[in-house]
């Protein structure tokens, strides 16, 4: 579909999107790593966001199928079993709501983009015991209210009662996505003082807006030069994470990261998680 307006996209296109995608998280990777510093300066959040999107897209293209809902499902379950990192579940369940929201769905249009990134936010912050803001999820919440808002001003201006997708394009709603995720990007500072502390922005919020950024350039059919120029007005080479700030961190007693799979009838999230 690149740089091709279309009513539709499908499961092709979901593939060629997510590999574009990754090509752009591969261009930023040591950026990202450079400013992890929540919940712990290990830098290793590029890496993370990679290997899980890697992981997703090759379950998802052992799929030959075009539907788009079955697709997305690959997808949400590659990223899932290969998720690495706080950052990788995150976005492993960001994903799950997006694929939900897509479920049964052959070609996606504009409007189920919309309905998609609100189910995604959802399920990204539900699967966050203590969500943070100043991070990764901030700017996924920032993103499904642009992208909703811009859904909406779209139907306005069409001022018909029905759907609206002759009014807004899937490229138009990945610029949008893209546009806001930078945005929020650069508000996290002030809301996770951290950061502010630190001198950078969110790493989890920066591997979203080149992951965004990446399927944004599929749509276009823009290169990743445009997205990487996207970047960079963000000023990316100027921020620099405080070396006093690391070394005042490795006085800090860290545990091990344990995660664990539970497999089950009827589980009550809420219920495994008071235990």
């Amino acid at each position: 579909m690149g740089g091709q307006l279309s009513e539709l996209f499908d499961g092709n296109d979901l593939k060629n999107a997510i590999a574009a995608a990754i090509n752009c998280l591969e261009r930023h990777r040591d950026v990202i790593n450079a400013l992890n510093v929540f919940p712990v300066p290990d830098g290793d959040t590029g890496t993370n966001l990679l290997l899980t999107m890697r992981a997703g897209l090759e379950t998802c293209a052992e799929s030959a199928a075009a539907d788009l809902g079955q697709s997305c499902n690959k997808l949400s379950d590659g990223l899932f079993w290969g998720a690495r990192g706080n950052s990788g579940v995150i976005l492993s369940q960001f994903f799950k709501g997006f694929s939900a929201a897509l479920a049964g769905v052959v070609g996606g249009r504009p409007s189920d983009l919309s309905q998609a990134f609100t189910q995604a936010t959802d399920a990204a912050y539900q699967a966050v015991g203590q969500p943070v803001e100043g991070t990764m999820l901030s700017v996924i919440r920032a993103v499904s209210k642009a992208v909703e808002q811009a859904y909406s001003d779209a139907n306005i201006a069409g001022n018909i009662d029905c759907v609206g997708d002759a009014n807004i394009s899937i490229e138009s709603v990945w610029e949008t996505a893209f546009v806001s995720a930078k945005a929020a990007l650069a508000l996290t500072p002030m809301q996770l003082p951290v950061l502010a502390e630190a001198g950078v922005v969110d790493a989890g919020g920066l591997g979203m807006v080149a992951i965004f950024g990446g399927i944004y350039s599929y749509f276009s059919g823009q290169a990743l030069e445009m997205v990487d120029l996207g970047i960079n007005s963000l000023q990316m080479d100027a921020l620099k994470l405080d070396q006093s700030f690391v070394d005042a961190s490795h006085g800090t007693q860290w545990g091990y990261c344990t995660q664990f799979l539970i497999e089950g009838e009827r589980l009550e999230l809420g219920q495994i998680r008071d235990c």
